[in-house]
């Protein structure tokens, strides 16, 4: 099913990053999350912009939110890599590196992404989580859910894989 003579897939594998990722990684870049810090140094006439900024960070917050319930909304119902790996046999954390491997995810500091070269093709989705680290701090992480046609792929490779 890979076509392992092409120029090496593993090589800069890129992740794509959904809509709503794509708006959390520029507020944070953006710096809107060091608000309390800009806090300290305020003047009484700095309070207007400082209300107007803090309005815009909790629209583009919602707005976030929003995006990705509707995002995981349409995920319901469809199989997460470890549901996939447990009827195929396999533990999960084996079936990510074997997709690691075949250049079908890439993994970063928020999670597991498809490759761009297989992101256009219906393999699956992403879902996300909003969780609180112990130091109280909002992370963000993504995880791939597979439609029928990924889950095809995924027991082609393990095919493939037990064949040699």
């Amino acid at each position: 099913m890979i076509d392992k003579t092409s120029t090496n897939h593993r090589q800069n594998a890129t992740p794509t990053y959904g809509v709503a990722f794509s708006l959390y990684l520029y507020v944070m870049k953006a710096g809107l999350e060091n608000v309390n810090e800009n806090r300290k140094t305020m003047t009484k006439k700095d309070c207007k912009p400082h209300f107007d900024l803090q309005v815009k960070e909790r629209e583009i917050s919602e707005a976030i939110v929003r995006a990705m319930v509707k995002q995981n909304s349409m995920t319901v119902g469809m199989p997460t890599t470890r549901t996939v790996a447990k009827h195929l046999g396999m533990k999960a954390p084996e079936l990510y590196k074997l997709l690691r491997k075949e250049g079908v995810l890439t993994k970063d500091e928020y999670g597991y992404w498809f490759c761009p070269r297989y992101d256009n093709m219906g393999l699956g989705l992403m879902r996300y989580f909003i969780y609180f680290d112990g130091d109280g701090d909002q992370c963000l992480k993504q995880y791939p859910v597979w439609t029928e046609k990924g889950v095809e792929l995924i027991k082609e490779m393990i095919h493939e894989q037990r064949a040699n």
